[in-house]
């Protein structure tokens, strides 16, 4: 079943909310099964920079179908044996902004 943008849009104001309810200021983004963006938010005084990481890891969630908080070595993170990753890498189909980090599931 694919993702709507009701649901994307559904996704992206409970991570909001949990963001106020934890006094944080977080940009969230919501792609659908192919890594395209669907959804994106940028939270007043939020840090820049936020709104590359959070595209990055949304995409990379879907590139391995996992939360990005998995991603890291030592917790089935897959290796790529080469920098940068070949043209199927998250980083190449991201637009080169996939940032390490932790928190972010695929959606559906």
């Amino acid at each position: 079943m694919a993702l709507t943008l009701a649901e994307a849009n559904q996704v992206m104001q409970a991570a909001m909310d949990k963001a106020r309810e934890i006094n944080i200021k977080i940009s969230v983004a919501v792609c659908d099964g192919g890594g395209r963006l669907m959804a994106f938010n940028r939270m007043d005084a939020a840090i820049w920079a936020s709104a590359y990481g959070s595209q990055g890891k949304a995409i990379a969630s879907v590139a391995f179908a996992r939360p990005s908080g998995e991603h890291r070595r030592g917790r089935g993170r897959a290796h790529d044996p080469e920098p940068g990753g070949g043209a199927h890498h998250p980083q190449r189909r991201g637009g080169g902004c996939v940032w390490s980090g932790r928190g972010n599931r695929p959606a559906g």
